[in-house]
């Protein structure tokens, strides 16, 4: 009867909020938890509009009555300038403790791609909670905190059950897929590894990419930016895309590409990271970009290597990490063994857009002596990023790539 119940609330929700135009941002929900409303909190990382007109929540109450609630918005922070603030009256009977409850916002304009956080509080209800109901689909780029001392609070799930409506953003990048590691570097043993791209324009319309490199702090990242045409329906390759776009040398980290455009997912891309140099026999993995809401800030990474510090033979394991925020966070790493046994750990702060890559994981996180073909790396974050494991073979330079999809 529950399942029913919120199935019916479901398909009420999902209706647009006065409206035919599909919404900015709609997040059905898969199977329900609960946060309180009031203490809590949510945000969009990159809001894809241009203007805010509503935004559906499924929340819990224990008491039936008449509640009015407000729903605020602010950019960029909890404590950031004020976007609007929208209250809702909605009554709750006796057979039916949940309900989807739209708040009616009057279309204050918003910077496109610009973090948007929302706050709930409680006008009039009846004594009793009111919960939030979360736990969505990987991929709702809509992040729920428990936290909002901080400018976005504190990453705590995979996102809410949502409707956010308004006007779409279609003059600045409203796509943006990330490749989170790619190089164009002598690593050990002195092997050199690049990467070479393949991109593919779904869209029967010329799209223009922007492409944006985030190379390790230190380095050179050279230009850093590049862009380019693509027509539609149609194809680009990029050979060692760090040297060839960026004009960097020695040097690796994330690459983000943008893209505006009204086909979803319009620009497929994959990469290649090899060595060495062709014509000769190569080794490597391909590696694809991923959405924006693929960063998440719990993952797990199996099967990891390590040699006790010898390279002459065996595996190591490197570990890489990219901030695509705008704050900072801070990035745990537990080791285990495969029976959970630990065996070491460290931790980082990560500035925004910042990557990172800890050079065998094992001696980062204090015991370099380890040997294993099968240890267990947990991942944290304070917010959702991007991160990576290579498992790599010392003698040929042939690696296996764990992207950032595994969640605990």
């Amino acid at each position: 009867m529950r399942r029913l119940l919120l199935l019916a609330l479901f398909a009420l929700a999902v209706r647009p909020l006065g409206a035919d135009s599909p919404a900015l941002i709609d997040c059905p929900w898969t199977f329900p938890g609960s946060e309180p409303f009031v203490g809590h909190g949510f945000y969009v990382p990159r809001f894809p509009g241009k203007t805010l007109t509503g935004v559906t929540l499924y929340l819990q109450f224990t008491s039936p009555g008449t509640y009015r609630l407000a729903l605020t918005a602010r950019a960029l922070s909890f404590t950031g300038t004020l976007i609007g603030t929208s209250v809702a009256t909605v009554t709750i009977g006796s057979t039916s403790l949940n309900a989807a409850v739209p708040f009616v916002f009057a279309g204050p304009a918003i910077a496109p791609q610009t973090a948007v956080v929302f706050q709930g509080s409680i006008v009039t209800a009846p004594p009793g909670t009111i919960s939030l109901l979360v736990r969505t689909r990987a991929g709702c780029p809509v992040v729920e905190v428990d936290n909002l001392s901080q400018p976005l609070g504190i990453y705590h799930r995979l996102g809410i059950p949502i409707r956010i409506e308004g006007d779409p953003d279609v003059t600045t990048f409203v796509q943006t897929t990330t490749v989170p590691s790619i190089a164009s570097v002598h690593g050990q043993n002195g092997i050199f590894f690049h990467t070479d791209l393949w991109l593919f324009n779904r869209d029967p319309n010329p799209v223009t990419v922007t492409a944006r490199y985030r190379c390790f702090v230190g380095q050179d990242c050279g230009s850093g930016f590049a862009s380019f045409q693509m027509d539609g329906s149609s194809s680009k390759t990029v050979p060692d895309v760090v040297s060839t776009l960026f004009g960097s040398a020695e040097s690796a980290g994330a690459l983000e590409l943008f893209v505006t455009s009204q086909v979803p997912e319009a620009l497929y891309t994959l990469s290649r990271t090899y060595s060495p140099a062709l014509p000769a026999a190569t080794a490597g993995a391909s590696i694809a970009a991923l959405p924006a809401t693929a960063a998440n800030g719990n993952a797990v990474f199996v099967g990891l290597g390590g040699n006790g510090g010898d390279s002459s033979s065996g595996f190591r394991t490197n570990v890489g990490v990219y901030n695509p925020q705008v704050v900072a966070t801070n990035v745990g790493f537990r080791l285990e063994t495969s029976d959970g046994t630990l065996i070491g750990t460290t931790s980082l702060t990560l500035a925004p857009f910042e990557a990172h890559q800890l050079n065998d994981i094992f001696a980062s996180t204090g015991r370099g002596d380890v040997v294993t073909t099968d240890a267990v790396l947990f991942v944290t974050s304070d917010v959702p990023i991007f991160s990576f494991a290579t498992v790599i073979d010392n003698r040929t330079g042939d690696f296996v790539y764990q992207g950032t999809t595994k969640l605990f």
